[in-house]
């Protein structure tokens, strides 16, 4: 019995001794969301229709700001924000919730990238694969 009591803990004591190196790794990721862009409007924006979709564009702003299906997007710089009014409150969201009607727009209607600087250039949105348009 006594053996078994030594051999018990010697395996602890081996154990012990062998575990005092710990090893800890972190990783820690941060992407800041800029603020929406102040939006103001007196009265409902004038909106032309994309053509051939069911897109609506308002032209001459300091931001791409769309209608689709009821629902505004606004897009600074390839960070996305919408709202259900164009009044607001815009709060953003993920590129891959961006309908892809608003995506595959002609680039003429996008002044801004499409998606974040930190995305890759070859993006998969809802199962398709979308390039980026090219921005003069």
């Amino acid at each position: 019995m006594r053996k078994l009591v030594l051999a018990v803990v010697g395996v602890a004591l081996v154990h012990a001794l062998a575990g005092t190196d710990a090893v800890e790794a972190r990783v820690s990721v941060h992407i800041t969301v800029p603020p929406p862009p102040a939006i103001v409007f007196e009265h409902e924006p004038e909106v032309v229709v994309v053509p051939r979709t069911r897109v609506y564009y308002v032209p001459n702003q300091d931001y791409d700001l769309f209608r689709y299906r009821g629902v505004w997007y606004v897009n600074r710089g390839g960070y996305w924000y919408t709202a259900r009014s164009y009044r607001g409150p815009f709060v953003s969201i993920a590129y891959a919730r961006v309908p892809r009607a608003i995506v595959v727009t002609p680039g003429e209607y996008h002044h801004h990238p499409i998606h974040p600087p930190h995305a890759p250039a070859h993006f998969r949105h809802r199962g398709h694969w979308v390039r980026p348009h090219r921005h003069r």
